[in-house]
């Protein structure tokens, strides 16, 4: 009788050890070498510590991410446009509000000669990113990186006179003096919300998560 009981409670452990593991993701996508997601990764941690949870990043680039969360390698994905959807092949949930919304934007060298004669720089794997390129290519010459720090990096040195990217990373780097000569927007081309993304297993935690948006608005600074 008295291991009967034993191996009773300690079925009920096993249980809500399980349904604790579910309620709190562990591991988040992030796009690597994006400065404004480094320079706000330590909200989105404040954010789990007060539900209760902690998180680990995975630093990827984008279209990796998304391979990541389809085979279950993370548990979800952060600051990602509605359109990321369409190429998720499981369950997911998303956060109810926008945690902030992107200006994407051309940015050029103040100099307009340079910002004319010297290629424009993307990144490859932004949708966005690979749009607009697409629809430049009568226009100029560009250059494709493998993340956006290179790509600073690349105007830093000259070798572009314009590039892609949100207005966040720009107010980020130059708040960090990272620019010996800031570049100028030009042209906003959106202006989208980003939301945070989970395998659907986390739809309860999820839910504390939006509450918590819409209560204390973490982001409200960044927009």
């Amino acid at each position: 009788m008295f291991r009967k009981i034993v191996i009773f409670f300690a079925f009920l452990l096993c249980l809500s050890t399980g349904a604790q593991a579910k309620y709190c993701p562990e591991k988040i996508a992030v796009i690597s070498g994006d400065p404004f997601v480094m320079g706000v990764e330590g909200i989105l941690q404040s954010i789990y510590r007060a539900l209760g949870c902690k998180i680990e990043f995975v630093s990827l680039p984008a279209k990796r991410g998304i391979l990541y969360f389809n085979n279950r390698s993370v548990d979800g994905e952060i600051y990602r446009l509605s359109l990321v959807e369409n190429a998720y092949n499981i369950p997911f949930v998303r956060s109810s509000v926008a945690l902030l919304h992107l200006k994407n934007a051309l940015w050029e060298n103040p100099d307009r000669e340079i910002a004319q004669k010297r290629p424009m720089g993307y990144v490859r794997g932004i949708k966005w990113h690979d749009e607009y390129a697409a629809s430049f290519k009568e226009q100029g010459n560009m250059i494709s990186f493998g993340s956006e720090e290179n790509m600073f990096q690349a105007y830093e040195r000259g070798s572009i006179g314009s590039f892609l990217t949100e207005k966040q990373s720009v107010d980020l780097l130059q708040a960090q003096s990272f620019f010996k000569t800031s570049p100028k927007m030009v042209k906003v081309i959106s202006d989208l919300p980003l939301y945070h993304y989970l395998n659907a297993d986390y739809a309860d935690f999820m839910k504390a998560f939006s509450a918590y948006l819409v209560k204390n608005k973490p982001f409200k600074a960044l927009n």
